[in-house]
């Protein structure tokens, strides 16, 4: 019996070390019509067939159904699809949106309620609101990323106290541990230059992009566990075994070319999604059952879908 549990334990331990292999299932669909304002940035929604995109230079919020691709639109606001988020459980997404005055420019964050189509100012416009929001794992509170100092927003009047220990955030480039007091926080030193990060779906793992154009795997702690030599824009597989990529080429002022990769993190296997030199793909995002990854293309600011299997 003890000969025979080892083998078990052998096997199983030997199937979770296979690398998993990604398999395109026909050719990509446009999912947009023709017809459509420009949009790019999809984001996937956790639970429901609908996805969220923004317009040219960020303006307004869009969401596109799945698979049949019908448009409407959550807000025009300014600067509302730069950094906008899904909440874990698809009901809500959160913005920075933007107000002009006099050629000054003032913040606000926001919550747009989907299934009401009612907007929820969590702050006063303010001149100075640097970031973009995050939620906390249990959707009951936002916390802005790429800020200066630590900033909190209730959402929820569930949320009896304020648990951050093991979130991440960016400040002045740098990654940072968030405490339970909301004191300072304490600094990744082993990390350098930080653009952006992107939390796993149970936020035990973040994506990080840096500024030299590598994408860093962390753990909650933002102790590194692989890394991507080069990519942008990375997102989670909703198991948070995968992340998709962009892997880009520019001439200093404009994309020239853009292709999608899938990492598996575990096994630290990268396999391209995309191969397609006239068309410049970018922004890959995950269905929740992970069969589909949706993605936008520069050139014509369609939204296209790529059908996958994993194994």
């Amino acid at each position: 019996m003890h000969k025979y549990c080892i083998f078990i334990s052998l096997l199983l331990t030997w199937n979770l070390a296979i690398p998993q292999t990604l398999t395109k299932i026909g050719e990509p669909t446009q999912l947009t019509p023709r017809n459509a304002p420009f949009l790019m940035c999809p984001r996937w929604s956790p639970v429901a067939s609908q996805i969220m995109a923004t317009g040219a230079n960020y303006s307004g919020i869009y969401l596109i159904s799945f698979p049949k691709g019908e448009l409407s639109q959550v807000t025009d606001e300014p600067a509302a699809g730069y950094g906008a988020v899904w909440s874990h459980d698809g009901k809500f997404i959160a913005a920075r949106v933007a107000n002009f005055e006099n050629q000054h420019r003032f913040n606000q964050i926001v919550v747009f309620d989907i299934s009401k189509s009612i907007r929820i100012p969590l702050s006063s416009f303010e001149s100075n609101l640097p970031g973009t929001p995050l939620w906390s794992k249990d959707d009951h509170f936002l916390y802005l990323n790429a800020t200066d100092k630590i900033r909190t927003y209730p959402v929820s009047s569930e949320q009896k106290s304020l648990d951050l220990n093991d979130y991440l955030f960016v400040k002045n480039d740098q990654i940072f541990t968030l405490s339970s007091d909301l004191a300072i926080a304490t600094r990744n030193e082993e990390i350098g230059r930080i653009l952006s990060l992107q939390p796993a779906p149970d936020c035990s793992r973040y994506a990080v992009e840096t500024f030299a154009g590598a994408i860093l795997i962390t753990d909650a702690r933002g102790r590194i566990i692989t890394q991507i030599q080069t990519g942008i824009h990375p997102s989670w597989s909703p198991d948070g075994k995968h992340v998709s990529y962009s892997v880009t080429a520019d001439d200093g002022h404009r994309l020239t070319a853009s292709d999608i990769y899938v990492l598996t993190v575990d096994s630290h296997k990268i396999q391209r999604l995309t191969d397609t030199p006239e068309q410049i793909e970018i922004n890959p995002t995950w269905s929740p059952d992970s069969h589909w990854i949706a993605y936008d293309e520069v050139k014509t600011g369609l939204i296209l879908v790529q059908n996958i299997k994993i194994e």
